[in-house]
């Protein structure tokens, strides 16, 4: 597992695990979409790149050096599964809260973060935070509400 750590954000109040597998037609749209929530604290996003043989880890890297004290980016030697790159994502967060969003999925509320945030904070016995989501059929257009 090779790790690109550069100087990151000190105190990170969550950490957003993306986990990422040939998903270069999507996963352009799902950084940015995490990158553009509006939050009053600071977050980082953990990329774990699972050694696809597109061109998503090089769509990964070149965010990592755009962005290097928000992203950690994991790039796996070879693959290892959804759940070992989740495992290893998991292990690299610092943030108080984790949050997640796969690499063909992605955020249409730029506020998103900040709500859960501010949930969990005046809810200290909630443990765990689910919210909705809305299906888009990439063939279709068809937008399903969930």
């Amino acid at each position: 597992m090779l790790i690109e750590f550069h100087h990151f954000l000190e105190n990170p109040i969550a950490s957003v695990i993306l986990v990422t597998y040939n998903q270069e037609d999507t996963i352009s749209q799902t950084i940015d979409s995490v990158l553009n929530q509006r939050c009053n604290f600071p977050y980082e996003i953990v990329i774990g790149e699972d050694c696809g043989t597109d061109t998503t880890r090089a769509i990964c890297i070149e965010y990592q050096q755009k962005y290097p004290t928000q992203i950690k980016l994991i790039l796996a030697e070879r693959n290892g599964g959804v759940l070992k790159n989740y495992i290893n994502c998991v292990k690299e967060c610092s943030g108080k809260y984790l949050t997640g969003c796969a690499g063909d999925d992605y955020w249409h509320n730029p506020n998103k973060l900040q709500i859960q945030v501010d949930f969990m904070e005046s809810h200290t016995t909630c443990g765990i935070l689910y919210t909705d989501y809305d299906e888009l059929n990439t063939e279709t257009g068809r937008l399903k509400k969930s």
